[in-house]
């Protein structure tokens, strides 16, 4: 998904929590990234976290997340 098509409907909260998480897990988009590691779910911050694509600084960010699941993914990457 482009990231303005991204940004428009995460803004609009059309976007389900099942594509939000898959979004999390696949993208390759360092700004989609950056959006989503301040997603207030959990588990959309974790798939952000295993995110082979997440680079260093959103993880530095991650790395100090509430969730301590979050942060055991920052930390095994």
């Amino acid at each position: 998904m482009p990231y303005k098509e991204f940004v428009i409907q995460y803004s609009l909260g059309s976007l389900s929590l099942d594509t939000l998480k898959q979004i999390a897990c696949e993208s390759k988009n360092k700004r989609i990234l950056n959006i989503l590691s301040k997603d207030k779910d959990n588990i959309i911050r974790r798939n952000v976290a295993y995110n082979k694509n997440t680079p260093k600084e959103i993880l530095n960010i991650l790395s100090k997340d509430d969730d301590i699941i979050v942060r055991i993914y920052v930390a095994s990457r």
